[in-house]
């Protein structure tokens, strides 16, 4: 059982038992970091960017205060910049990368962390969610024919 499913049955059953208890990755004064991204497949040419939004909250599910540093850390690609103070409980940086494969971005606060993985393509077509993709390409004469599937 992973360290995070373990803390949600902790959760689970002091909320269930309505018993006055501290949990132990709490008892510390540990922050909880709730990480996401904008993209989560990214074109792999150096100048697409995906925004990695490290979410904290503190010990009683409150919004981090302004001004704590969040470090971040990647194995693959260049983050913009390796560390990030949060505003309104949020932390942000960018990542992009010229090399293609997966990203671990992990965000760390003060004992906390999280891990999130990104993959980076050299297909266009990977890089989309939904049907918002588009690529055009011809010369002064082209036209453009949008078919759109049921």
């Amino acid at each position: 059982m992973s360290a995070r499913n373990y803390y949600n049955l902790r959760v689970l059953l002091f909320v269930l038992l309505g018993m006055v208890a501290v949990l132990p990755a709490f008892a510390q004064g540990q922050y909880y970091i709730n990480l996401r991204t904008s993209r989560p497949a990214v074109l792999a040419n150096g100048s697409d960017k995906t925004l990695i939004i490290a979410e904290v909250r503190d010990p009683s599910g409150r919004q981090a205060p302004n001004g704590l540093e969040v470090i971040f850390q990647t194995t693959l690609g260049r983050l913009s910049t390796n560390r990030a103070q949060t505003f309104g409980g949020v932390a942000q940086v960018e990542l992009s990368s010229n090399l293609v494969g997966i990203a671990k971005v992990t965000a760390i606060l003060r004992g906390a962390s999280n891990l999130l993985e990104i993959a980076f393509t050299d297909n266009p077509e990977e890089t989309h969610q939904g049907s918002n993709f588009v690529q055009i390409s011809g010369n002064k004469d082209a036209y453009i024919t949008y078919y759109v599937p049921e």
